[in-house]
């Protein structure tokens, strides 16, 4: 069912429960207001008759007739002599009596007045009052006949019912009005989000009105579709990127086979340079792609990581003692400042992969000239264990240090594939970093170096 039919029928059922349920209590109370009256008024009048007997007043019709308070009042005196019943007075009561026994009540009960006596064709409220005088009792019976009154209570349930009828029916329709009204601005959230597609991102879904639940769920909906927009942006990207890195590569693959084709049969040191250009290429490529593949695993959180204690001043004297050896670095002074005690939570592969990304980007942006100074300390700030990594080197402008970790990303032509880089290294190292719930910064200055932080969460 559409919720503008379910806020019709919720709208319309409560209404109309109220409106039946106001009109049996006004119907009910209008009848009780009544009966109650009529009681009252028919126990004064036989009240009156009895003071007016006891008082030695002669009982006549005539008397009777001044004693009652209106036409609508019935009343018939029964005078009770040792002999029996005589004399009976009355001022037009129904000829026939009330039910056999109405007169014998006990003391009790016999003067309350009973409700719907039906004789002489009619519908009678009755009360039966008892007077004595002289050595003579007297029974005093007072009537009302109800017709009037219920022919207008009936006259008022027949307009009770036309008028719930009416407001069921009225009550459905505003129902179904003010659900239109309400959920007019989900119809054109869902018209927009239909139309909003992948080459429609920009378009975001204009809402004027009160700043209400529908206005929250509009604003909602435009900060996810720019969410995708910037998610879809940045996919494009890579996804350029990916293919040029890949493109330049494979172009030079080609022409080198093209070369092997033509003169590389004949020509030895053709076909030594065709090859050694070939598999560094291919080298190239397998990189790039074991990247790509890294970080592909990385944003569909595929990745298993088995965590485990990891001493993170035991892995940078690892990391050092690897660099050291390699015969690109001979001409860099390394320090390694690694206090004891600093533990980790994490995977020990990845958290020395994370290391060795920033060694790695440090070597190859060294100084060209004057000593280079590599620098990994291991310690502990408030309670975190971090540890950086931080050289002398080319440094970067203040524009590309916030952007260092965005795939694909080189700032300047030094930090371009001539030195080795394709910019993704930063890239899985922020990746590694998060899938361990840490946090890295970068500082550098042209000419002064780069430091790279990472801060994890409390020791282990």
């Amino acid at each position: 069912m559409r919720i503008e039919n379910k806020i019709t029928l919720l709208y319309g059922g409560i209404f109309s429960v109220t409106m039946v349920l106001t009109c049996i209590f006004l119907f009910f109370n209008a009848w009780y207001v009544y009966t109650e009256s009529s009681k009252t008024e028919l126990r004064e009048v036989g009240e009156r008759i009895v003071d007016y007997i006891e008082a030695g007043n002669t009982v006549d019709k005539a008397a009777l007739d001044k004693l009652r308070p209106n036409q609508n009042v019935l009343i018939r005196v029964v005078k009770i002599t040792a002999e029996g019943a005589e004399n009976e007075y009355d001022t037009g009561a129904p000829p026939k009596m009330p039910p056999e026994g109405f007169g014998q009540r006990p003391p009790d009960t016999a003067g309350q007045a009973k409700l719907r006596l039906f004789f002489d064709g009619g519908q009678y409220m009755g009360h039966l009052a008892r007077a004595a005088y002289g050595g003579n009792r007297y029974m005093i019976y007072v009537f009302r006949l109800n017709s009037r009154e219920h022919s207008i209570l009936a006259t008022a349930g027949v307009v009770f019912i036309v008028v719930n009828l009416l407001g069921v029916a009225c009550s459905y329709w505003m129902g179904r009005y003010i659900s239109r009204l309400v959920l007019k601005p989900v119809a054109r959230i869902a018209k927009a989000a239909r139309h909003i597609g992948a080459e429609a991102l920009h378009e975001r879904i204009v809402m004027d009105g009160p700043n209400d639940e529908i206005m929250l769920l509009a604003n909602t909906f435009n900060d996810m579709i720019a969410r995708l927009e910037a998610a879809f942006m940045k996919q494009n990207q890579f996804v350029s990127d990916a293919s040029h890195e890949l493109r330049t590569p494979i172009s030079v693959i080609q022409g080198y086979a093209h070369l092997m084709e033509r003169w590389g049969k004949d020509d030895p040191a053709v076909l030594r340079e065709a090859i050694d250009c070939i598999q560094s290429e291919t080298a190239h490529m397998s990189a790039l792609v074991e990247k790509l593949l890294f970080l592909a695993q990385s944003d569909a959180n595929t990745q298993m990581i088995p965590f485990a204690r990891v001493d993170l001043a035991e892995l940078a004297r690892e990391v050092t003692r690897e660099a050291i050896v390699l015969p690109e670095v001979q001409d860099i002074r390394w320090d390694t400042q690694a206090a004891g005690d600093v533990w980790v939570m994490g995977d020990r592969d990845l958290i020395k992969q994370l290391m060795w990304i920033f060694v790695e980007n440090s070597i190859k942006y060294r100084k060209k000239d004057g000593q280079s100074t590599i620098v990994i300390r291991v310690y502990k700030e408030e309670g975190r264990a971090c540890f950086a990594v931080e050289d002398n080197g080319m440094g970067m402008a203040p524009e590309d240090v916030g952007r260092v970790f965005e795939r694909f990303y080189r700032g300047d032509k030094s930090r371009s594939k001539q030195a080795g880089g394709i910019g993704l290294g930063l890239s899985i190292a922020d990746s590694i970093a998060k899938r361990h719930g840490a946090v890295v910064t970068a500082w550098s200055k042209p000419g002064e170096g780069t430091r790279m932080t990472v801060s994890f969460g409390t020791n282990a």
